[in-house]
């Protein structure tokens, strides 16, 4: 048990690092091309950031274990929400951004109620993970497209490029393939070491990917909303983290699904999809009808996570 911990740490700690340097790099390409920052925050980094659940939910679909990758895709969601946002604004309130973020919250609240529906009978066939590896494709694509025509959209300067001095374009793309390693490495692991850990507790493995697997692979949702509250601007973190749950509730959830069909306990239906609809509905809320998430806010957010956690300690999710 103690040399499968270290292997989950290490885990972790390769995720974190290795998806330091695919965002950095990421960020860097993406000022060297022009890229608005609208599209780097709600498509290019979401897709970099979410790389880590993207792993875990293929490698977890190859393996038979489809579970965990739920468990973990809906962690993720949760813990981007109400501990990351929840995180950023107790320590500096911020400004929320304009109405096309509104309009992005919105298709992250419908596409959960979408993803709820279809777990109703408790299962999740092939069909319904390609359908929504469809969906998350296209939000992506459509996106970068309605972002591209918006005129006046600010570009992504160095400073928010991540790299203090990003350097060549092959220096660029040496990091970017060396954090992309580091992020399948450190996956392996924490698919390997939280089936045993599940198995050794006696818990489900859903039970792991919800809590101890989200929050490793949500360490670099984490690392980037740090940076961006330090510099005081975090527009680029919370367009990033709202791409990032939209695209673990279709391209990462469908991924393990249409790997390996995936089958429910009832208390997913009964109690863990309620639970993060409640919270993602109640951020949706607050976004509409303010334009600053200050530290009451902050505080509303991380209580709903922390009940939610509860919930499922005393449920033990079966």
């Amino acid at each position: 048990m103690a040399l499968t911990l270290v292997l989950f740490a290490a885990g972790i700690a390769l995720l974190f690092k290795g998806s330091d340097y695919f965002v950095e790099s990421s960020l860097a390409i993406a000022r060297r091309a022009g890229l608005p920052r609208v599209v780097v925050g709600g498509t290019l980094v979401s897709l970099a950031t979410t790389s880590p659940e993207l792993t875990v939910s293929i490698l977890a679909g190859v393996e038979g274990v489809p579970g965990l990758a739920v468990g973990n895709a809906l962690g993720s969601v949760a813990a981007n929400i109400g501990v990351i946002m929840a995180l950023a604004a107790i320590v500096r309130p911020f400004d929320l951004p304009d109405r096309d973020f509104r309009g992005r919250c919105q298709v992250m609240v419908g596409l959960a109620v979408l993803l709820f529906i279809m777990i109703l009978d408790l299962g999740l066939p092939r069909w319904r993970g390609f359908l929504l590896v469809a969906i998350g494709i296209g939000y992506v694509v459509l996106d970068y497209r309605r972002a591209r025509k918006r005129r006046g959209g600010r570009r992504l300067d160095e400073t928010h490029a991540g790299m203090t001095n990003p350097g060549s374009g092959r220096r660029i793309a040496l990091f970017f393939l060396l954090g992309a390693a580091m992020v399948v490495s450190g996956s392996q692991l924490l698919v390997s070491s939280g089936t045993a850990i599940a198995a050794a507790l006696g818990v489900p493995r859903v039970f792991i990917g919800l809590t101890l697997v989200a929050m490793g692979t949500s360490l670099p949702e984490l690392a980037t909303a740090i940076a961006a509250v330090r510099k005081r601007e975090f527009e680029l973190s919370a367009g990033n983290l709202i791409g990032a749950n939209i695209l673990n509730l279709t391209l990462v959830t469908g991924a393990a699904a249409a790997l390996s069909p995936v089958t429910l306990a009832p208390t997913a239906r009964e109690y863990t999809f309620p639970a993060i609809l409640v919270l993602l509905g109640v951020f949706f809320l607050l976004a509409r009808s303010r334009k600053r998430l200050a530290r009451g806010e902050g505080v509303l957010l991380i209580a709903l996570y922390v009940a939610f956690l509860a919930g499922l300690s005393i449920l033990n999710i079966q």
